[in-house]
């Protein structure tokens, strides 16, 4: 019966957090991750970047995906925000972001 049951919760879990991996990005992620810190400084969130799930860049404007986690790493938890990007004076500008 233990192994019924572990074979539906791992099972379970696959189906829950998908079985394949996400594409990786083959953008330069650090203007992204800096206007990012900056953001979150000014909202005074807290948080930082832990990894770009997805990034795309369109005539001076972007869309990403990241995985973010808490700034003082103490906890090991990771949420997915997403984020609008906005290139203002040669540099990019985190200007909203949305929890997924």
């Amino acid at each position: 019966m233990k192994v019924i049951s572990f074979f539906v919760t791992a099972v379970s879990m696959l189906i829950l957090t998908g079985c394949g991996g996400e594409p990786a990005v083959t953008e330069n992620t650090a203007p992204f991750e800096k206007a990012i810190a900056t953001y979150c400084r000014s909202h005074n969130y807290g948080m930082k970047v832990k990894k770009f799930v997805s990034l795309k860049v369109t005539a001076g404007k972007a869309d990403a995906v990241a995985k973010m986690r808490e700034a003082g790493g103490t906890y090991g938890i990771s949420v997915k925000w997403e984020f609008k990007f906005q290139k203002q004076n040669g540099k990019w500008k985190a200007i909203s972001h949305n929890a997924k």
